[in-house]
């Protein structure tokens, strides 16, 4: 394990990398949240164990943990029952409800995007959420890939982000728009899922 070291503090609601080294051929790899000790819960049954020696996974802690210092997390292949590392203990504090807001407006549910062309994602605040935004494309809930890291907020409560689909882009009716304030990880808004195609 390689993240999270120990005596880090993480805030539900918001996401972390988990991360580690290899050696061999692990397979896949099962991770699991232990607190004082004992399984807490499983954050993901089997994925990759990533490549060239190294893996990660990006992991929301749910907003239900309660707080603790006594959080482990454990990865484990699914094939070679001796390949196991479990991080030493950290903190899980619950944070602060957000007082400002961003929702999505644009892409909305059931829209279908042809590849090739420009679409305008569009989103409105309130309060105040920072200046800037990320935007990601997530496929069947996870990060796909990012489509902005970084870009202005709006103003008068409204912003929008002009994104090029590329024709290289996979075809798939899973995909999601995600906008998160970038000084303001807990907020942030997801749309429901529209398809991408020709």
């Amino acid at each position: 394990m390689t993240a999270p070291a120990g005596g880090e503090n993480w805030q539900t609601g918001s996401s972390h990398t988990i991360s580690w080294n290899y050696t061999g051929s692990p397979g896949t790899v099962k991770i699991d949240l232990l607190k004082g000790g004992s399984l807490s819960s499983t954050i993901i049954a089997s994925t990759s164990a990533g490549s060239k020696g190294s893996g990660s996974y990006s992991w929301l802690a749910p907003a239900s943990l309660a707080a603790g210092s006594d959080y482990q997390i454990r990865v484990a292949s699914t094939t070679v029952a001796a390949s196991t590392s479990t991080s030493n203990a950290f903190t899980i504090s619950n944070a602060p409800s957000p007082t400002s807001t961003i929702t999505l407006t644009y892409p909305k549910g059931g829209k279908h995007w042809p590849k090739g062309k420009y679409y305008l994602i569009s989103w409105k605040y309130t309060g105040n959420p920072g200046n800037s935004v990320k935007i990601e494309l997530l496929k069947g809930g996870k990060l796909y890939n990012t489509i902005t890291s970084g870009t202005l907020m709006g103003s008068k409560g409204n912003g929008y982000y002009s994104w090029h689909i590329s024709i290289f882009q996979a075809s798939s009716s899973d995909f999601q728009v995600r906008i998160t304030s970038t000084s303001a990880p807990l907020i942030t808004s997801t749309s429901d899922y529209f398809s991408i195609g020709y």
